[in-house]
């Protein structure tokens, strides 16, 4: 999928954003989260039992949006949920790479997360493989 190099560097420069899933009910379930952005997918970690993680796990269209003041970026996916093995280990890793760039207190809690065994603290990671990307700059 191509995406802008605008869009790109919108999502490279952001740490936070918005993940939307689906309850089972079919109502929208949004979380703040922390995410690393590689020019191909993002990543975000979270815990096993958390909300997005299940909803995630049962319906994988999601939607990851990111915003600074009237910009926004937003990101429409498929979500592949890793409870466990090598692909959760990396995209923990990524993230707490990223966490590293403004929210050291993250990448502590993920160094102790890593340090207890992330199974040991049912910590698990969302992958976010994009279908359209789409950044919107009203005032540029």
């Amino acid at each position: 999928m191509q995406i802008s190099s605008a869009a790109d560097e919108f999502l490279r420069e952001r740490l936070w954003g918005v993940l939307v899933t689906t309850r089972s009910s079919g109502a929208p379930q949004a979380s703040m989260v922390a995410y690393d952005w590689n020019g191909t997918d993002l990543v975000i970690s979270c815990r096993g039992s958390a909300a997005k993680f299940i909803n995630a796990s049962r319906r994988d269209q999601v939607v990851f949006t990111v915003s600074d003041d009237v910009d926004c970026a937003t990101v429409s996916g498929r979500a592949v949920c890793h409870a466990t093995g090598a692909e959760r280990d990396a995209a923990t890793e990524r993230v707490r790479l990223r966490l590293l760039d403004g929210a050291e207190w993250g990448a502590a809690m993920l160094d102790q997360d890593i340090a207890s065994g992330l199974d040991a603290v049912g910590r698990v990671t969302i992958t976010v493989v994009p279908e359209h990307v789409r950044l919107v700059q009203p005032l540029g």
